[in-house]
């Protein structure tokens, strides 16, 4: 019986992380559509923990790559986007990104558009 107990607290963890994992995920969908105005891009790749099942935990960070971001508007948008999520973001420009990491990226994100 003991087992039983522990099996139901780890699976009441996993729900709670995937819960997280998914209003995160809503959070950003809803702030990329203003951000995107706001800075304009048209398009993001979402990856890492947050777009993976049951990788995402309460420490993990948000890893975005944005398609078209200026140079002098990369630190004000990982800012805002942090701040907003409340969460720690890893920000890319895919423009700069090639190799291992771009395919990565490309095969495992979220693609986000500003057409929906």
């Amino acid at each position: 019986m003991p087992y039983d107990l522990i099996d139901k607290i780890i699976e009441n963890k996993k729900a709670e992380k995937e819960a997280k994992r998914q209003q995160t995920l809503f959070k950003l969908m809803e702030i990329l559509p203003i951000l995107a105005v706001k800075y304009g891009f048209s398009k993001v790749y979402i990856f890492g923990s947050v777009a993976k099942k049951g990788k995402f935990r309460d420490e993990s960070d948000i890893d975005i790559a944005v398609f078209d971001l200026k140079d002098e508007n990369f630190f004000q948008l990982m800012g805002e986007v942090s701040n907003l999520i409340g969460r720690e973001v890893d920000l890319y420009q895919m423009e700069k990104i090639n190799g291992f990491l771009k395919k990565r990226i490309e095969e495992t994100g979220l693609l986000w558009t500003q057409e929906g």
